[in-house]
């Protein structure tokens, strides 16, 4: 009746499989208890059909709660992803933002992520000053090298040099 999945999982990815249980049973109630907390995977996983987006730092009788809301039809959102909704909400679309050029169909993170790079650190060390995983660095380069049109880091930032998400002052990159 119920779902309990992340999004990263071994062989597949809890977006993915979201998507194919609600094709073959759509019924299926989904929930998404995961570390991700980026607004790609919010919305990736409410397009996907999930029924329910909770943070693993919720205690465990919400998780239980979240169990019976999603069986019975009701949809869960953690209050950080219903934010993230709220906020893009009351932002520009991606076609108004896509319209005014690349750079602005980068999400804040995703810039964050390039003034990191642009300072010389690692996957590892951008991971530990935004406080997320090395994994998700990996799929915000992902997003930014397809948004870009670009297919490595390096190409990225002369990209975002040149449309000035960043800026090389004092002999080291700084933020605009």
């Amino acid at each position: 009746d119920v779902v309990v999945l992340d999004i990263a999982m071994p062989g597949m990815n809890g977006i993915e499989v979201t998507r194919q249980i609600k094709k073959r049973w759509p019924e299926v109630a989904v929930l998404v208890l995961t570390a991700y907390d980026d607004e790609e995977y919010i919305f990736a996983i409410v397009d996907a059909g999930g029924d329910g987006f909770l943070l693993k730092d919720v205690p465990g009788d919400e998780v239980i709660r979240a169990v019976k809301a999603v069986h019975s039809g009701e949809p869960v959102l953690h209050p950080a992803a219903m934010r993230t909704l709220m906020f893009r909400a009351s932002t520009p679309s991606h076609s108004e933002r896509a319209a005014a050029g690349p750079a602005a169909v980068l999400s804040e993170r995703e810039r964050e992520v390039i003034r990191c790079a642009a300072r010389g650190l690692t996957n590892v060390q951008i991971a530990n000053e935004l406080d997320v995983s090395p994994r998700t660095i990996q799929t915000h380069f992902r997003n930014v090298f397809a948004k870009l049109n670009v297919s490595s880091r390096t190409e990225a930032v002369v990209v975002s040099l040149r449309l000035g998400l960043v800026s090389l002052r004092d002999g080291g990159a700084g933020v605009m």
